[in-house]
């Protein structure tokens, strides 16, 4: 999950610009719990990616200017691992570091998994389907993050 530069509408992956952001505060993300036959798809944050390199974390990213929460959700979904999820529902909207993250779940048709790019960056370079008995294993980017992934055990 990485966040956009402030007004700048979509994402910048300058570490820069990403500092600058998260220091500004009164941030929104989204990002979608995507479950699959009892498990829940979480991703590895690439070598290269501008926020939180090697943590482990769900498909998400900033809500750019004119966009619905959701919509965000749906949209970092297809763009970071090929999935348009069905059936989503909102899970809640969480404060967390001077920002909000909202947080949805929905349902892959299939586990097919294709980690894309944004920006010419591979944001993230490893997926696991987790169940409720594996799930704790991972070092997640926030705390809020393994909420979530329980969450979706939970909803499912």
């Amino acid at each position: 999950m990485i966040a956009s530069e402030r007004g700048c509408g979509r994402l910048n992956t300058r570490m820069e610009s990403f500092r600058e952001f998260v220091e500004s505060g009164g941030w929104d993300v989204s990002v979608m719990v995507v479950r699959h036959r009892g498990r829940v798809l979480i991703l590895r944050r690439g070598a290269t990616a501008p926020w939180k390199p090697g943590m482990w974390n769900l498909p998400g990213g900033a809500v750019d200017p004119g966009e619905s929460p959701e919509d965000a959700a749906r949209r970092e979904c297809r763009e970071e691992c090929g999935i348009d999820p069905q059936g989503v529902t909102p899970l809640g909207s969480f404060p967390d570091g001077g920002g909000t993250v909202h947080a949805f779940a929905g349902e892959a048709t299939s586990p097919r998994v294709v980690l894309g790019l944004t920006h010419g960056v591979r944001e993230n370079d490893a997926f696991r389907w987790v169940g409720p008995g594996d799930a704790d294993a991972y070092d997640y980017a926030l705390p809020l993050i393994g909420r979530l992934v329980q969450m979706g055990f939970d909803k499912g």
